[in-house]
């Protein structure tokens, strides 16, 4: 999770790539341990002590940890402890980058309370700023810290795991770090050979990056991506996101979203997402964007339908090419559209409904939409899914990937919705995705303890029986 802006973009969860598409249909099996043996068991339910050590110093965003923490999220039925820390900013800069002894012993100090008490702990590498901004610059020290984190716990006990990174994004773009984890990997195996270790895709761990994850041959790695969709929801008033989304999001279950392939790029149009989508082209030539991470091949026609007639242009393919249909829609009647007359004969690169007149037009609800193909493998993808749904697929996808790439065991190892959200809300959003989650044999970590998105209330000293119920209850 960053305290720093992040951009809504990142964390969307996107399909990418068609091919992805048919990982979903073609390994949608349940995966199986690696030959390496199973993760330390249980590793299931997990928790963030988050904002403390991650910081730049512990206590500076107002989270200190105390052991008390450990008794309490271990009484409380969690598995695991993801520990982030900002080992970049307590070490040297200059060659051989040694670790602050000091650090290492408090950071120890946390690992022994989560340890004693039988839980897994997850070391993770957070906030090294520097090397998403420039990851030539700061790839040898990176490894020289890892070098010495390896080190330092290779005679630790199986159920600590190591985290490479969090979140690699930024001039940290996937052929950069494709390069870098074989690398980090090498150093931790020449103290650690056994470890487990967590590695995941670029653009913040979003699951849409993970078709161009290049897996390595490690039977001992656990795979990660993070989760904080719809980030409008979630990050709803977060202060250090820029813009942030206005508070007032609620989060129903029910309500009519874009699929997890697209992302909403509309422009002039009010979009009412309820139990339908309604919308209103509110100045001329508006227009209702759908945007894919990348080009969905192997569909061939888009259809929808309008609750009244009206006068659009349609553009499927790519933006510099500009190429669209005119169509007008019967109220009720379902328009069909031949992917190659808009534009996207090399693949869906967008889905544009526009407003085809120079005036503003009344509201219409867009009842249906989807792509869909003669070959099997694809069939129909639906454009519009209820909340739930999107959850579910973003999740079957993410087990299907990793069903294709030799089934490693897998770690959402954050999600959560911030406390600007209505409790109400984030409770029925967090228990959607944990059961989600398990529904699926995936394991997770919330995100987080005791801060902002905090399911424990560390002046109460208790915790919010609401989140802690999504979390661990029925």
């Amino acid at each position: 999770m960053l305290k720093e802006p992040r951009r809504a973009a990142a964390s969307a969860v996107v399909f990418g790539l068609g091919l992805a598409l048919v990982l979903l249909v073609a390994c949608a099996g349940q995966p199986v341990p690696p030959p390496g043996g199973k993760v330390p068991e249980p590793f299931g339910r997990g928790i963030n002590f988050a904002n403390a050590l991650e910081a730049p110093n512990e206590g500076d965003w107002g989270v200190t940890l105390q052991e008390g923490y450990a008794e309490a999220v271990r009484s409380a039925g969690f598995q695991t402890v993801r520990l982030p820390v900002k080992w970049s900013a307590h070490a040297s800069a200059v060659a051989p980058y040694t670790v602050e002894p000091a650090f290492f012993a408090r950071v120890d100090e946390v690992v022994g309370w989560i340890i004693e008490r039988g839980m897994n702990v997850i070391v993770d590498f957070h906030h090294y700023d520097e090397l998403h901004e420039d990851p030539a610059g700061h790839a040898e020290r990176w490894l020289a810290i890892w070098r010495q984190i390896a080190e330092h716990y290779q005679d630790a006990p199986d159920t600590v795991l190591f985290e490479l990174l969090n979140e690699p994004h930024g001039a940290l773009d996937i052929d950069a770090w494709n390069d870098l984890v074989p690398q980090a990997l090498a150093v931790v195996r020449e103290t650690n050979p056994s470890r487990w270790v967590v590695v995941g895709p670029t653009d913040f761990n979003s699951i849409g990056a993970l078709p161009s994850l290049a897996w390595p041959a490690d039977d001992r790695l656990v795979l990660t991506v993070h989760y904080y969709d719809p980030f409008y929801f979630t990050h709803q008033g977060a202060e250090w996101v820029e813009p942030a989304p206005p508070v007032g999001t609620t989060w129903t279950g029910t309500r009519v979203t874009p699929s997890p392939a697209m992302t909403d790029w509309s422009w002039d149009t009010t979009r009412a997402y309820g139990d339908a989508l309604t919308l209103t082209f509110d100045a001329a030539w508006a227009g209702y964007y759908l945007k894919p991470f990348g080009a969905l091949l192997g569909f061939d026609e888009l259809a929808f339908t309008t609750s009244r007639a009206v006068e659009l242009l349609v553009a499927c393919g790519p933006e510099d090419e500009n190429v669209s249909v005119a169509v007008d829609t019967e109220a009720g009647v379902e328009t069909v559209v031949d992917l190659a007359e808009c534009g996207a004969a090399g693949g869906v690169a967008r889905v544009v409904l526009q407003n085809r007149t120079a005036v503003p037009q009344a509201p219409f609800v867009l009842q249906s939409i989807e792509l869909r193909s003669d070959d099997p493998r694809f069939s129909v993808l639906p454009l519009l899914v209820t909340e739930t749904e999107a959850v579910e697929a973003a999740f079957d996808f993410l087990k299907g990937w990793a069903g294709a790439n030799g089934a490693p065991p897998v770690l959402v190892g954050e999600f959560g919705a911030y406390s600007k959200a209505d409790m109400a809300s984030r409770v029925r959003w967090t228990r959607t995705v944990r059961q989600a989650l398990e529904a699926r044999g995936l394991n997770w970590a919330y995100w987080e303890f005791a801060d902002g998105f905090g399911a424990y209330d560390p002046v109460a000293e208790a915790w919010r029986t609401g989140l802690l119920d999504a979390l661990v209850g029925d």
